[in-house]
Formats: C-alpha cells, sequence, structure tokens
C-alpha cells in the first residue's frame, strides 16, 4: 500500500552574531583605467561572497564587474572582515564595501560637479561615465575624472566600514534587538511512502524564500535549491536521537541506489528587488530504502 503525506515548515532567521558587534571593513583603490582593487576580510568558501562585493563594487563605481579585482580574506593586507556564517557577509561586508566604493566615488563627482554645472546629488555613475540623472548628454568619462585627480595630485581611494545596530537582552524586560534584518522561507513538501517495502519517494519539494534583495539572483536561487536537497537527505537518511546523544547518527539501511541525479527538475525562481521566490519541483524521486521496521516507526 502506498500512502502520501504533506509536511510545511516555516522559519525567520537572524542575519549576523546575536545581539552583539559584529563589524566588517573594506578598502578600495580606483585605478585610472577604472580598475577597481577590493581588500576585504569576508572569506568566501564557496556561497560566492566576492562576487557579490564586487557586483556592488562595480555598481557604486559605474564599472563592470570584471574590472573588480578582489582581495579576500588574507589577514596581511585585508581588513576585519568577521567570520563567514550566519549568513551576513553580503550584507554586512556588502555594507563595508558600498561604504569603501562612495567614498572612494566622492572626489570623482565633486570635479564632475565642477565641470558640469551639475549638483553632486544630481549625478550618476555608470557605464564608465559620470552624467547627470535629468539630462544624460551632460557628462563626462570617468577614467579621465580619475586623470584629472591624479594631475592635481588627489588618490581615489575608499575605506568603509559597517556594523548592524542590535542590543543585547534587557534582563529588566526581557527585549532586546538581537539582529538589525532576517530572512524568512517556507517549504513544502509531498511525500508518498510504499508500506510494503519501505520506499520513500519524494513527489514534490516548493521552497519560498524572502531574501530581501537579490544581489546575485542565480547564486540565491543555487542555495535555495542546494538546501532543498540537503534537507531532503537530512529528513529521510539521518535521524538526530536527541535522549543521552545530542549528536547525529546513521540509521541502519538496506542497500539502496539512486534513480536519477539529485538535480532537482524545474527549478524556477520569480525575484524583484525586494523579493525572491524560490521553487524547486523534484517529480517522483524514489529517495532510498531502508528497513520496513524503521518505515514504519516513523
Amino acid at each position: 500500500m502506498k500512502k502520501r503525506g504533506w509536511g510545511l515548515g516555516c522559519m525567520w532567521y537572524g542575519i549576523g552574531n546575536t545581539g552583539m558587534a559584529n563589524p566588517s571593513g573594506a578598502f578600495i583603490d580606483l585605478l585610472n583605467d577604472g580598475t577597481v582593487i577590493l581588500l576585504t576580510g569576508c572569506a568566501d568558501i564557496g556561497q560566492g561572497s566576492s562576487t557579490v562585493l564586487a557586483q556592488i563594487a562595480a555598481k557604486v563605481l559605474g564599472v563592470e564587474v570584471h574590472k573588480v579585482r578582489v582581495i579576500a580574506g588574507d589577514t596581511g593586507v585585508t581588513p576585519e572582515g568577521g567570520a563567514t556564517s550566519a549568513s551576513r557577509q553580503t550584507y554586512i561586508s556588502g555594507n563595508a564595501v558600498k561604504a569603501a566604493a562612495l567614498q572612494a566615488q566622492k572626489p570623482l563627482l565633486e570635479k564632475a560637479s565642477l565641470l558640469l554645472g551639475v549638483p553632486v546629488h544630481e549625478l550618476v555613475c555608470r557605464d564608465y561615465k559620470i552624467f547627470s540623472r535629468s539630462d544624460p548628454q551632460r557628462s563626462v568619462s570617468l577614467p579621465e575624472m580619475i586623470r584629472q585627480c591624479r594631475r592635481e595630485g588627489q588618490m581615489t581611494l575608499g575605506r568603509g566600514w559597517f556594523n548592524p545596530a542590535t542590543s543585547g537582552l534587557d534582563e529588566e524586560t526581557g527585549k532586546g534587538d538581537p539582529y538589525a534584518t532576517y530572512a524568512f522561507a517556507t517549504q513544502w513538501a509531498e511525500v508518498e511512502v510504499d508500506t510494503q517495502t519501505g520506499e520513500v519517494t519524494v513527489l514534490k519539494l516548493v521552497a519560498a524564500h524572502d531574501v530581501g534583495r537579490a544581489i546575485n539572483p542565480q547564486s540565491v536561487e543555487g542555495q535555495i535549491q542546494g538546501g532543498c536537497v540537503m534537507g531532503q537527505g537530512y529528513a529521510t537518511r539521518w535521524e538526530c536521537a536527541l535522549p543521552g546523544c545530542p549528536l547525529l547518527r546513521r540509521q541502519s539501511w538496506l542497500p539502496w541506489r539512486k534513480k536519477k541525479s539529485s538535480r532537482g527538475k524545474g527549478g524556477k525562481a520569480l525575484i524583484n528587488n525586494t523579493f525572491l521566490q524560490g521553487f524547486l519541483t523534484i517529480q517522483k524521486r524514489r529517495v532510498l530504502r531502508w528497513e520496513k521496521k524503521n518505515c514504519l516507526k516513523s
């Protein structure tokens, strides 16, 4: 007999260290040809933070991403970036990079303002140009403004740091601000279990995530999909034995084999500036077999 079941899980997650300072810093040097040297203490361990930080610097300074050279996690030359944990680096190191880029950009905007007769707050940096927001034809090239700074002995350097606004727990009131921002998600799964053989089939898995502004949508979608696969494996292949043992313990399985690739089918993302909703659908995936008694017990 085959039986179906549905499960729903919801979560909110605080970004950064809990109720304590966790700052990050960044340095930027803007060279004559528009190349950007970015120094950050953020360690990229595969999550793609170096790419995201390069995107932020490129966006602020109006250059292409490939012109940003990132030096990351080098304790000999880079500033403190804090731990690569708690989903904090894009938010905290990203804001530090933004602040450094704005400081490096400041003398360029000031000189362009005098040349074009446009207030600084009306100027935009994009596509290696500095131009008027209301009249894009009034423009000057970014490299020319950098060279002008050099001729006058002025460097285009920037430093920035960011620390999220948090507070510890008030022992009197029980209140506090442990995190400056949060992420939210809901997961829905449909599974089918053969009560005779113990075969489990994940029919569908849907994930909806509110991540704020997705700097790199492809990377965000990849993390959602990876989390779905990891959660599927955790739920069906591992048991959390709490009484007397806080560690994860492997269950006893009969021989099993994968039927298909672990990559989800029908991956899809709907993204705008403030909301990302990632959908991963896994159709009729036979995950594993285990002993019938374990199937019935669970």
